[in-house]
Formats: C-alpha cells, sequence, structure tokens
C-alpha cells in the first residue's frame, strides 16, 4: 500500500490513465506497477559522452524507476551497483541493455520481476549503503561479487577504481573521496565464499574448470602469485593456509 501511494502522488505515475488516452500514450512501463513519461528519460547523448556515460545514465534511469516497487531489505548489486557507484564496468553496450542487478539477503526469496536478475546471498557475506538514496552493495562488497562474470583484468580495474584516491584540480588527495581501502576489499573477499567465489563445485563442469586455468593464466601474466586454499585449510587446519600465504608472501621478499 505504501508503494502504491507512492506511485500515485509521482507526477511521472499513470495511475487513473486508460491505454487511450493522450496521457497514457507518453507513458512507459519500465517495469510492473510503474509508468514514466517519455520526456523524463534522458537517453540522449550529452556532447562528447563516453558509452561508459551514456550507459550509466541510462542505468540510472531504470533504477530511478525501479526503486519505486523495489521493497526492502531488497538492494542493488553487480554492474547495477557499479554504475550507482559512478565505477567502471566493462562492456558499456551490454551493460545498458542488461538487467537491473538486484539482492535479498537470506531468508528472504529473490525477487521475480521482468527486467531483473536476483540472487539470495547470506547477509554475513555482504554489506549495504545508501548512495543517492538507493540501497546498494558497498563498493568492496559489489566487487566482491563480480568474479563469476568479469575477467581478472575486468576485476583489476575495478578493484583499482575502488581504492584509488581522488585528487582535486591542484592535485591534493582527497582521501574522503575514495570508495574503499584496499583492507576493505581483501576483508570482503575473507569473509566468505559467494555467488562468483570459487568453490569446489567447479571442478564438477569441465567448461569452469578452463575457464579456471585461464584465470590463472591471466593471474601470472599480471605478476601474481596464486594461492588455492580449500575449506580444510580454512577450517580444520589454520595453520597450513597460514604456510601457504607466507610462503607465497616471502617468494615476494615480504616479511612479517
Amino acid at each position: 500500500m505504501r508503494d502504491r501511494a507512492r506511485r500515485s502522488h509521482d507526477p511521472r505515475a499513470g495511475s487513473g490513465n486508460s491505454a487511450s488516452s493522450p496521457r497514457a500514450r507518453n507513458l512507459d512501463a519500465p517495469f510492473r506497477g510503474v509508468r514514466v513519461r517519455r520526456d523524463t528519460v534522458d537517453a540522449a547523448p550529452h556532447g562528447e559522452d563516453t558509452p561508459y556515460e551514456i550507459a550509466r545514465r541510462n542505468i540510472l534511469g531504470r533504477v530511478r524507476a525501479h526503486a519505486l516497487v523495489l521493497p526492502p531489505p531488497a538492494f542493488y548489486t553487480g554492474t547495477t551497483a557499479l554504475a550507482i557507484h559512478g565505477l567502471p564496468f566493462p562492456d558499456a553496450d551490454a551493460a545498458a541493455s542488461a538487467d537491473l542487478d538486484v539482492a535479498v539477503p537470506a531468508p528472504h526469496r529473490a525477487l521475480r520481476r521482468t527486467g531483473i536478475t536476483a540472487v539470495q546471498i547470506t547477509p554475513m557475506l555482504v554489506h549495504t549503503t545508501v548512495r543517492a538514496g538507493l540501497p546498494v552493495a558497498t563498493p568492496a562488497s559489489a566487487w566482491a561479487m563480480l568474479a563469476r562474470e568479469h575477467t581478472i583484468r575486468d576485476l583489476v580495474v575495478i578493484g583499482d577504481a575502488i581504492i584509488r584516491v581522488p585528487r582535486d584540480g591542484w592535485g591534493r588527495r582527497l582521501p574522503e573521496a575514495q570508495h574503499a581501502g584496499l583492507e576493505n576489499l581483501a576483508a570482503a573477499v575473507a569473509a566468505g565464499r559467494r555467488c562468483g567465489i570459487e568453490g569446489d563445485h567447479h571442478r564438477t563442469s569441465r567448461r569452469q574448470w578452463v575457464r579456471d586455468l585461464e584465470k590463472y593464466s591471466d593471474y601470472a601474466t599480471l605478476g601474481w602469485d596464486v594461492v588455492r586454499l580449500s575449506a580444510a585449510h580454512i577450517r580444520h587446519d589454520p595453520s597450513r593456509g597460514v604456510a601457504l600465504v607466507r610462503a607465497a608472501l616471502a617468494r615476494r621478499s615480504w616479511h612479517a
């Protein structure tokens, strides 16, 4: 009832208009229960806008419409979260037309609605915030949930944008404008396996196994050492996992 009231008072809402009325013909229905005036949709390029800027504006327009029917405690994640936070995302053309990414914490059931891709996630594996009035996964949480859909190179680009400290026009650092620190990304990964974080089930899929091998090759190309840990290293004998990580760090001349 609250959502219905919000829509009926929204100047863009089409409640009370028949499908044949002039006003109704000027309305789009991007999501069930939402009507948006076509002249409020800003999809036209602005000067020298990049494909990313055009795609982000498209996503944000759909998010603002969808937010009218987003039930608590659902929140935006994935590429949608990247757009809300102003972070880069690959393949702008595909992102502009893709479904919105929405998540719900368990035990709530994933939403079923045309135009969105919904997932359910364990609450302890994600942190949320509010940006521009929109409930959204924090940059670190959103990044940690992207591994399945993005390549290693994409994750490095996105992660770098998250931890980068912006500067003003005089070159002065603006730490308060940083999305998150490296320690936040590490904590998001260490929280546990979530949608997109690799696990033992990947060995049952030949396609996924081949993809994983390609990922590790990409890691090596970028100069990364890969330390693979199983649940046994963490739950049953943590000292073994610590020893493997310590050895990898020692190979990089790191000392505690």
